[in-house]
């Protein structure tokens, strides 16, 4: 009997236990209540901006119900007696298309804090939120005074989710909406803060999702790199140089360039230094000339004055003698007429100059010595298609063409220091000038051959140089 007692207190006490917890349970089970549908209104700070196409929706609304409610929370000041919606934005606006007066709802009392994070935690969990919008209500929530850590706790991302897509909220709204349609990843966005300067962030945005991004990107690196070295350089100056701009260097000597601060060389006392900021990290350091240094430079400055007259002047002499030997060629090849004889040397030219305008860097036939040849008119300008056009070609044709693929007024045979350098150019077109009847004089000799006299030779330049050092 006592074992039975014992069995009914427990079933008892079962009973009052369930009992107990249905009654809690009713009372904590929030009220569904049917509100009309002009007394709701969407969250301004929902992280879902776009609920995309409802039309789907508003069909099975109107075969099957609502099957799930909205949580609303009462609205406050001008718009009180109506609710703003937290969750069930979609089906708000699906019950409006499907044409609903009433909709069933939950009215919930939440601090704007709660209210967003509900919104992203739902989101998240429904619609997969772009990137953005993920970042959006996260800032919207630390902005509420939330942490990195409660935003992580609340919506279930990891804490470096959290900062990762906190971050992308500093960027251009705009350009990320744009940027967004490229389907841009996490990844790519993490890429951009490899960058420091938010404005270069901002900028390489125009180019993410692109071909040309990794390269942007290199360069904003890049450059922002150089420009750490050049602040470095700066730093370690410590006021010794003052700043000037690379245009205001002239009547300045020139130091050194450095791109970190153990480039930076001693420095002079008593001298004026300054520093501008050149190219791929390196700050250009300079300094005043001190007056021994000035007396010197006049000097210097006196003898190039010299040295590029007489270099002038003895270019303009060099010109003239090879313009004239031009002039020569002219002369000759303007007064051929009679070919009878010589066609195997104009076929021989001909195939010679195929193969130099199919190998030559500068492939092209010479327009004025073309005209020169066949002593055309103004009036009939230059043309290869007018005259492969022509039907009754003579030599001479075929010769002013081949002939203007050599000649060249240009051409010479000397180096920047008038030292004497072949031009196999010059040396092809005598072969075949002489096959042809001309006969070169001696002047033009000396100048192929290099044994004229203004040429400077090497060899006196190396006994006038131990003349100098014996000196010493």
């Amino acid at each position: 009997m006592k074992k039975s007692t014992t069995k009914q207190n427990n079933a008892e006490e079962i009973i009052t236990q369930s009992a107990e917890e249905i009654k809690n349970e009713e009372e904590n089970t929030p009220e569904i209540v049917l509100i009309d549908i002009e007394k709701l209104h969407p969250h301004e700070d929902n992280p879902r901006k776009d609920i995309g196409d409802v039309s789907e929706l508003a069909e099975s609304i109107k075969k099957h119900g609502i099957l799930q409610n909205l949580t609303v929370v009462p609205e406050t000041g001008y718009w009180y007696g109506d609710y703003t919606v937290v969750i069930g934005h979609r089906r708000l606006e699906g019950s409006k298309l499907a044409g609903l007066k009433k909709v069933p709802c939950v009215i919930r009392e939440m601090t704007p804090k709660e209210q967003i994070a509900t919104m992203l935690l739902e989101n998240i969990q429904r619609s997969d939120l772009t990137i953005y919008e993920q970042a959006q209500g996260m800032q919207m929530m630390i902005d509420l005074g939330e942490t990195v850590e409660s935003i992580a706790e609340k919506t279930g991302f990891s804490q470096t989710t959290v900062r990762r897509r906190v971050r992308i909220a500093t960027l251009d709204t705009d350009k990320v909406k744009e940027a967004q349609g490229r389907q841009i990843n996490i990844t790519e966005f993490d890429k951009l803060f490899e960058v420091e300067d938010a404005d270069k962030r901002n900028e390489l945005l125009n180019e993410i999702g692109t071909s040309n991004f990794a390269w942007s990107l290199r360069r904003a690196k890049e450059n922002e790199q150089q420009k750490k070295s050049q602040l470095e350089v700066i730093k370690a100056l410590g006021g010794k140089a003052d700043e000037i701009s690379n245009s205001d260097t002239k009547g300045l000597k020139w130091v050194d360039s450095a791109n970190s601060a153990e480039d930076i060389p001693e420095f002079k006392a008593g001298v004026n230094y300054y520093y501008s900021l050149g190219y791929n990290g390196y700050v250009y350091i300079y300094r005043d000339y001190t007056e021994e240094e000035k007396a010197e430079n006049d000097e210097t400055e006196q003898k190039e004055k010299t040295e590029r007259a007489e270099r002038a002047e003895r270019k303009s002499k060099f010109d003239e003698l090879f313009k004239q030997a031009f002039d020569m060629r002219m002369d000759f090849v303007k007064g051929l007429n009679d070919f009878k004889g010589k066609e195997d040397i104009i076929y021989e030219m001909a195939g010679k100059a195929v193969c130099k305008l199919n190998t030559a860097w500068k492939a092209e036939i010479n327009e004025d010595v073309f005209n020169a040849v066949m002593d055309t008119s103004i009036e009939t300008p230059f043309s290869f298609e007018r005259i492969s056009q022509q039907t009754d070609w003579t030599m001479k044709t075929l010769f002013a063409i081949v002939y203007s693929g050599f000649e060249d007024e240009d051409e010479n045979c000397y180096t920047y220091d008038f030292e004497y350098m072949q031009n196999s150019e010059l040396d092809t077109l005598y072969y075949y000038l002489e096959k042809l009847g001309y006969e070169k004089s001696d002047e033009e000799k000396a100048l192929l051959d290099g044994t004229h006299d203004m040429y400077e030779h090497q060899e006196e330049n190396e006994e006038e140089n131990e003349e100098e050092g014996t000196e010493c």
